[in-house]
């Protein structure tokens, strides 16, 4: 797709955990005017979907085709990123322990990051 064809900008900053990447990307996408997507919330929200449908985590086929049934959507409020699945709003459930331990691990399957790649180019 060339640059006339796309309707958008995605900027994507990839490194290791703590190096200020949702810093930087935050800073960048308020200088430039541009919406600011975390995606490793979207991975989070999976991670809160597995807890909470009790799914093991090693079952890849078990978690893709939970989120196939119960899609995670995102919506801003005033420029800020909520995350829901399963009908509610989840943002602020995220960042604990538990669900991080389990977005870990579904971040790495080639079935979920399939799944969340797509919801991210749609958000786009």
């Amino acid at each position: 797709m060339t640059e006339k064809q796309c309707p958008y900008v995605i900027i994507a900053i990839d490194g290791p955990s703590g190096a200020g990447k949702s810093t930087a990307a935050q800073g960048l996408a308020r200088r430039l005017g541009y919406r600011y997507v975390d995606s490793g919330a979207l991975y989070r929200a999976v991670g809160w979907l597995v807890r909470a449908h009790a799914l093991p985590l090693e079952d890849q086929e078990a978690i893709v085709a939970c989120l196939q049934r119960t899609p995670i959507k995102v919506t801003f409020s005033a420029g800020a990123l909520q995350v829901w699945a399963a009908g509610q709003c989840v943002t602020s459930q995220l960042r604990s322990e538990a669900v991080a331990r389990a977005a870990s691990a579904v971040a790495t399957m080639p079935g979920v990051r399939q799944v969340i790649t797509a919801q991210l180019r749609q958000i786009g």
